[in-house]
């Protein structure tokens, strides 16, 4: 049974589609946009998307220690958004774009869907 609420959001074709796609890659990507949500992270990421760097060269840029750099390092690897490289005893992080480009996209999706529903009524004023 759906609630009143439930039941007063307008139907379009396709767009009970687009919500569950959009709702089901939402929380594929939700352990990204977590991960993202820090600014520690997005800078550690933009560092990565230049060049690979060991947990403590990344550390010697951040007023952290390289116990905390490599607890974030985790959360962003949990999250697929970067891969790691044993060499002996160096461990070099680096970007994985995948995820982040998975999340880009759903992104953009969403922002497609949005501006088409702002144009249309635009188009009787």
């Amino acid at each position: 049974m759906m609630s009143a609420a439930a039941s007063a959001w307008p139907r379009e074709p396709g767009l009970t589609r687009f919500f569950e796609c959009a709702t089901v890659r939402l929380h594929m990507q939700q352990d990204v946009f977590t991960a993202l949500a820090d600014p520690t992270r997005r800078q550690l990421v933009s560092w990565l998307a230049a060049r690979p760097a060991t947990a403590t060269q990344l550390a010697e840029r951040l007023p952290m220690s390289r116990q905390a750099v490599a607890k974030h390092l985790g959360i962003l690897g949990d999250a697929r958004l970067i891969a790691k490289e044993r060499d002996g005893r160096e461990v070099r992080y680096r970007l994985d774009a995948e995820q982040l480009a998975a999340a880009s996209e759903w992104i953009a999706t969403v922002s497609a869907r949005w501006e088409a529903r702002i144009a249309r009524p635009k188009r009787y004023l």
